[in-house]
């Protein structure tokens, strides 16, 4: 990602490749690799300090290998974070956190 835009991949034992359309129309976005590897959970970016250090907004999405949409969850908290083991954790503007621990992790 260069400027809040993906532009290349790199693929195991590759070289640069185009980034795929569905990582391109997700601009400003991070994600984890979440499912035991078998999906991605993108984050929106927030260039605001935030408290704790979490960065992302409060959605959620949840997207499959192919780039499909499985869905989005909302954390109705003022930052989200996805950690390693799939836990979903949002701080809320009234400086509490909320914590789905392994909500995103291996099912």
């Amino acid at each position: 990602m260069q400027n809040g835009k993906w532009l290349v991949v790199v693929p195991p034992l590759g070289g640069l490749q185009p980034a795929p359309d569905w990582l391109t129309s997700r601009p400003d976005q991070d994600f984890r690799i979440v499912r035991g590897r078998k999906a991605y959970a993108f984050t929106s970016q927030i260039t605001a300090p935030q408290p704790h250090g979490f960065s992302g907004g409060p959605l959620v999405e949840v997207v499959a290998p192919s780039g499909t949409s499985c869905g989005t969850f909302d954390t109705k908290g003022y930052a989200a974070a996805v950690g390693g083991d799939g836990s979903v954790i949002a701080n809320t503007d009234d400086c509490t956190r909320r914590v789905w621990p392994g909500l995103l992790g291996v099912r």
